[in-house]
Parts: C-alpha cells; structure tokens; sequence
C-alpha cells in the first residue's frame, strides 16, 4: 500500500510539471534555439556569398615589375596592374577601385614594406588573401633564384602534416580506437551537463518541498506516506520529466542536425578541405576555418568501435542517473529543513562547493585520468558524477568504475535515508533555521 502511495506522489509530480506552459515552452525553444545558432554561420557564410558585392579591386603599382605579372586573382580579390599616372588619377577621383597596392623595387628581398592604400575600411580576409598572393609570388621567385631542377617539388614534398590514428590497449590486450580530442569534447560536454542536470532538476525538488511545506498540504500527505516514499516519489518523479525532457530534445537535435549538414555540409566543411586533412597536407594549405569541422570530422570517423559507443553512452548514463539521484537527495534534505528559498543558500553551501571543485578540476582529470587527483575524486559522490564524465572514455581500470558506481548509489540509498528523516521532521518545524547540530540531532531522533 505504502509503495503505491509512493507511486502516487510520482505521477503526481510529473503530470504537475510536464503540463505546465513553462516545461512545454522550455522543451520546445530550447533545442530550437540551439538548432539556430548552430545553423547560424554556416547560414550566414552561405547568406554572405550569395549577396557579396563586386570582387575587391586593386590598383597595383609593381617596382619590381616582376611580381604584379603573377598575382593570381580570386572572388575576393582583382589585381589590375597600372601606372604611377593612373595610379595618381585614382587616388583623386577614387573610382573603379577600391585600394591601391604599392611593391617596391626589391620586394623579392625585403617583402615588409608593401602598402596598401584602402579607400574605406578592409577586412582582415581581404588582407590575408593580398598578403597571401603576393607571398606565393615571391615564394616562386626565390626557388627558382636557387636554379635547382625541380625545387619547387621538393619543397612541396616535404610539407608533409601526418595523420595520426590513437590506439588504446584494453585491460584484454585488445587495440580499440580512440583520438584524444573527442575524449576531450566528451568529458568537458559530459561534465558540463551533468552540473547543469543537477542544478536545474535539483532546484525542482527543493521548490517543491518548500512550497508544499509552506501551504501544509504535505502536513496532511505524511499521515499516509512515510517520509522515504514521499521523497523518492519526488526524486522519481522529477526524474522522469527530466528524462521526458532529455528525450525530446534529442529527437529535435538529430532531426535538427540532420538538416543543417544536409543543408550547409559544403559551408561547414569543404569536400577539399576534407580530401586534403585525410592526406596529412599541411595545415597553411587551408584556412583555419576549415580545419576545426574537418578535424572534428576525421577523429569521429576513426571512433568506428561499436563497444567503446555502447561502453561510453552506457557509463554516461549510469552516472547521470546516480549523480542525479544523489544530489536530488541532497536538495530534497535541504528543502525540508527550511521555510523558504532564502534560508537555502547556508545549507546548500557543502553541496554547491564540492560541484564547483569537480568543474574546475576537470581539465586537469581530461588530461590526465589516470591521476591521483582523478582517482580519489571519482571515489567521492558528491564529486564523482562531474569528474567521472571527463575520465569516461578514456582507458581507466574496470575496478574504479564499478567501485565509482558502487559508491555513489550506496551513497544515493544513504543520503534518501537522512532526507528522510530530515523531512519527517523539518515539515512540522517553522520560523526557524536549523544548524547543521539540530540537523543531525533530526536524523537521530527515533
């Protein structure tokens, strides 16, 4: 009987929240909004070419008369070669161009006094591609001073930019694929998420203990739930919206994602880019814009191993649910210890100091974790969900994960039980703020 009045309560708790216009605005806008800002420069870049001006135009007055011959034009920049005359008569009546470019007489030896003389503001892209031509020019020019048969081969030969595939060796002797920046990506998004997973959802059961206690309805409640029910009714319940929520979200995403690369795969990542990062070229040969997706792209593809995905996405989870299910016992404890939200911030100080600590020491436990530091931190619950998401797709002993795992939920059992406790008392005590003494004395009592 009593384990369905705990199921009561739960559905209670979630049908609450998951009809209110808040949850079904924030489960709707949310993945919408970042749906848009990421489709938002990949859009833009597309939005940008489609409506650019004219090419840049650049009067090119050459000194050398042996660099402006070669200077290769592009969508962004048109190099016109003109005379001092012409150059003058430009700069008066400033038509046609836009800029006019000076080389001096011996460019190919002292290239740092190049002029540019711009009729409005210039953009850093304009100024890389003018630098960049000029560059290849003299590059050219300086190989074949040398008079060496086929230099300029050599030396594109030997720009090489190796393609490294990470191996990890498994506890069995087995090599599973692994690239340390999606390890990386996971730990800091796993560890972020689950300090938002624990604030946002863990602030849900604390509002609600406390409204209830203020309105005395939970007064009438605990005549007929124990207090260990009541609370895991709670936990559960929130628990399920947050899921719900989770569930809905990643729908939108995939499908969200799904369009944006089919949308704006050539904006995002150029198919030459992506030849060039598969054949080891060197990094100068692309822009630096193109090289993070391409990257990113490459070290998805070399994570091929269905068990590492099924491993990670599987430990993921595990922690997620006991991170939240300890720290929602957490909440819920302090909640019931209080009358409203402003007596809160005392109490929550031993819950909130242990999450930062977990936040900020997570760069270092990516980096290594395998550490001291990592172990000891992935030991204790009220770090161990945070720190735990940055070692989790990194090779670290079976034990310390099943130990990890162990913990935390023994720990979550724990906790429940002093909140409720806590709670059988706490909602009969009003107009005064406990100690942490009265607090353990509640605990005690019989």
């Amino acid at each position: 009987m009593r384990l369905r009045n705990m199921f009561v309560i739960l559905r209670k708790e979630y049908f609450d929240r998951v009809k209110k216009k808040t949850f079904i605005l924030t489960t709707l806008l949310t993945p919408i909004a970042i749906i848009l800002l990421s489709a938002a420069p990949a859009a833009m870049a597309m939005f940008s070419e489609d409506s650019a001006e004219d090419t840049y135009k650049i009067a090119v007055i050459d000194e050398s008369n042996i660099i402006a011959k070669d200077l290769k034009d592009n969508i962004i920049v048109d190099f016109d070669i003109v005379s001092p005359a012409e150059a003058k008569s430009i700069k008066e009546h400033k038509n046609d161009y836009d800029a006019i470019l000076y080389l001096n007489e011996n460019v190919t030896e002292n290239n740092k006094n190049i002029v540019l003389e711009s009729f409005g503001d210039i953009t850093m892209k304009v100024e890389g591609e003018i630098t960049g031509a000029i560059n290849a020019v003299i590059k050219k020019i300086r190989i074949k001073n040398y008079n060496i048969d086929g230099l300029e081969q050599i030396v594109k030969d030997i720009n090489v930019r190796s393609s490294l595939r990470t191996m990890t060796i498994s506890e069995t002797g087995e090599s599973v694929s692994s690239s340390s920046g999606l390890n990386y990506a996971i730990g800091y998004i796993g560890g972020f998420l689950m300090y938002i997973f624990i604030f946002t959802y863990g602030s849900m059961i604390l509002n609600s203990v406390i409204d209830e206690k203020s309105s005395k309805v939970v007064e009438v409640m605990v005549s007929t739930v124990s207090p260990m029910h009541m609370m895991l009714g709670k936990i559960l319940g929130v628990g399920l919206v947050a899921i719900t929520q989770f569930m809905i979200w990643g729908v939108f995403m995939f499908i969200g994602g799904t369009i944006i690369t089919t949308l704006f795969a050539n904006q995002m990542i150029d198919p030459e880019t992506m030849n060039a990062v598969s054949q080891g070229m060197p990094a100068a040969s692309m822009g630096s814009d193109q090289m993070m997706p391409a990257e990113l792209s490459m070290a998805l593809s070399s994570i091929s191993d269905l068990g590492f995905i099924l491993k990670t996405f599987s430990l993921l989870t595990v922690f997620f649910i006991g991170g939240y299910l300890f720290y929602a016992s957490c909440f819920a404890a302090i909640a019931s210890a209080v009358d409203n939200i402003q007596d809160v911030q005392q109490l929550q100080m031993p819950i909130t100091i242990p999450i930062i600590v977990s936040i900020v020491s997570l760069s270092s436990i990516i980096n290594d974790p395998n550490g001291a530091l990592a172990t000891w931190l992935s030991l204790i619950p009220f770090t161990s969900p945070v720190i735990m998401m940055g070692r989790i797709s990194s090779s670290i002993p079976t034990w310390e994960i099943v130990l990890s795992i162990s913990i935390l939920y023994a720990s979550f059992v724990g906790m429940i039980w002093m909140a409720s406790r806590i709670y059988r008392v706490g909602i009969f005590m009003h107009g005064k703020k406990p100690t942490y003494k009265e607090l353990y004395k509640w605990i005690r009592y019989k």
